[in-house]
């Protein structure tokens, strides 16, 4: 089977995002998702700490779809950038492959400007770029690709269903 390129993937688990009112008015908010994203991050580098190349793929995967959501939400309150066709994933493979651990601190610093809770930078998309593209690099450093790992979240998600509590999309078995 043929991996769907990250542009399909994109379209994919947005459209999944806007069949379950993520986008919508009273649907998903940019700090419920900003709080999924720390949680995701989390067990990043608890992946990382233990050596588990397949929690470290997992969570690669689920921190590239909750910042396709904040893209779309971004997108929706006017805060994602001023740029005509903005791309998510124009930066990855842009910053070279550091080790595991030193990408985590770069992605620290970007969940800190992504906070909701900055007013200081009036556009979030190209902290949303730089994330993709330290998650990229450790992903190829764990020997597998962003594209493997979204596809492996996709999949894993495409059919789930749930409901938008407090701006965080809970899954079905855990309501």
């Amino acid at each position: 089977m043929q991996l769907k390129s990250l542009k399909e993937l994109h379209a994919l688990i947005t459209q999944w995002g806007t069949d379950r009112n993520m986008f919508a008015a009273n649907g998903g908010t940019y700090t419920g998702q900003w709080v999924k994203l720390f949680e995701e991050a989390g067990e990043l580098a608890m992946g990382i700490a233990k050596k588990k190349p397949a929690v470290i793929k997992d969570s690669i995967g689920d921190m590239a779809v909750v910042a396709i959501m904040l893209q779309g939400l971004s997108d929706r309150d006017g805060t994602l950038t001023n740029i005509t066709g903005f791309d998510l994933f124009a930066q990855v493979g842009v910053y070279s492959p550091n080790p595991a651990p030193t990408q985590l601190y770069f992605i620290a610093n970007e969940l800190t400007w992504l906070s909701s809770d900055n007013h200081s930078i009036n556009y979030k998309g190209s902290y949303l770029q730089r994330l993709l593209s330290h998650l990229a690099a450790i992903a190829i450093n764990q020997g597998f690709t962003l594209q493997e790992c979204l596809s492996d979240a996709y999949n894993e998600i495409k059919d789930r269903k749930g409901q938008i509590i407090d701006g965080v999309f809970i899954k079905e078995q855990d309501l």
